[in-house]
């Protein structure tokens, strides 16, 4: 972690506080904090105080950001300054008047029978590796990211085979 504002050292201690806790502080969670951290330094702090006015823009909503990404800006926040004031921070705004919620904005598509029949046929039209992906990723149910970040191992490449 590579924390820069003037808030860096307990960027690093809440980090390592939570982590102590048992929660799962890893690099997914810690992006929300590092930006958090960016954009403190952005804003030329050289005093160990968040303002009303600094916590609020923090928070506005940004133009086309969804609700999940405006939540977790706002999860970053709350949970850092309620950090800093437990911590005997003088000069510290938080307000729990924001209730932000995580909405799920994705509806599924089940689809019918002729519709996978469709897709197979479509996804062989393409080329065998993308054919591949599409029957791995609908008999085993991994998510696309998932399947994309498999290596083939070149041990596995090398074995003999015996008749």
């Amino acid at each position: 972690m590579n924390f820069i504002s003037i808030f860096k050292n307990e960027f690093d201690e809440f980090v390592k506080y939570k982590k102590s806790m048992g929660y799962d502080y890893n690099k997914k969670t810690i992006y929300w904090y590092d930006k958090l951290d960016k954009y403190f330094n952005d804003n030329n702090l050289d005093k160990k105080e968040i303002s009303e006015e600094l916590y609020n823009n923090w928070l506005m909503k940004r133009e086309n950001e969804s609700n999940n990404t405006h939540a977790l800006r706002y999860t970053a926040v709350r949970q850092f300054c309620t950090y800093l004031i437990q911590n005997n921070y003088k000069n510290v705004y938080y307000s729990d008047e924001y209730n932000i919620k995580y909405k799920k904005e994705f509806i599924p598509h089940i689809y019918t029978n002729d519709e996978i029949v469709d897709i197979f046929k479509l996804s062989a039209d393409v080329d065998i590796t993308f054919e591949v992906i599409v029957k791995m990723l609908y008999s085993t149910g991994l998510r696309i990211s998932e399947a994309l970040s498999i290596e083939i191992d070149n041990t596995f490449l090398n074995i003999p085979f015996s008749n």
